[in-house]
């Protein structure tokens, strides 16, 4: 019996030996150099691979086909550099007349991109909802407030914004009134990018 047994584990061993490391390993695509991150690195290493002057392993040319059709060439260049592109880039949202005694129909939007070829305007936003942070007489909650509520001293606020996604289906950098918003996601309908959705606690008015 024990012999059967050392016997099953030797070739559970055996096994496990001849399966390939990447099948244990979380593939990142355009990480070529293994590091975790998607970097600039990465793209140089792949300019030196199309130079011939470095070869690729089984793995890097997994991770160096950026489009994922199967081969490694210029075009995987192009989209790696790309994404690099848009990864540097940043929409930062203006909320001006956030403030005591002001109304959020007296709120205007201003938007300044650094997404390549892609601009916001006030004429791009689907929705917009207002919060403040009350106690409902159990529990502190974020109360929806009507668009003519004043904005109170002392009291924090809460905007929901949905934009056009204007194409994009990964969301950018982006910061409103200079903070990070808490969500910031593309939004999909049946597998398709339709919006951008941003939420953020911007505190009490000035």
């Amino acid at each position: 019996m024990k012999k059967r047994i050392l016997s099953i584990l030797l070739t559970l061993c055996m096994v496990l030996m001849l399966v390939p490391a990447t099948a244990f390993a979380e593939t990142l695509i355009g990480d070529i150099d293994r590091d975790g991150d998607v970097t600039v690195k990465d793209a140089v290493c792949l300019q030196n691979y199309l130079d011939g002057l470095i070869s690729f392993t089984d793995e890097e040319f997994l991770v160096a086909d950026f489009n994922g059709d199967g081969r490694v060439n210029y075009t995987d260049l192009t989209e790696l550099q790309s994404y690099l592109d848009f990864m540097e880039s940043s929409l930062a949202i203006t909320v001006d007349g956030f403030e005591v005694g002001k109304t959020p129909n007296d709120i205007t939007y201003s938007f300044e991109s650094t997404i390549p070829g892609i601009e916001f305007s006030e004429d791009d936003i689907t929705r917009i909802g207002w919060h403040k942070y009350v106690f409902d007489g159990s529990n502190y909650i974020w109360a929806n407030i009507p668009n003519t509520n004043v904005f109170e001293a002392g009291a924090s606020y809460h905007i929901l914004m949905d934009l056009d996604n204007k194409g994009l289906d990964m969301a950018p950098a982006v910061t409103v009134n200079g903070k990070t918003p808490e969500y910031c996601a593309i939004a999909t309908s049946n597998g398709v990018p339709i919006q951008l959705l941003i939420a953020c606690t911007l505190g009490t008015p000035a």
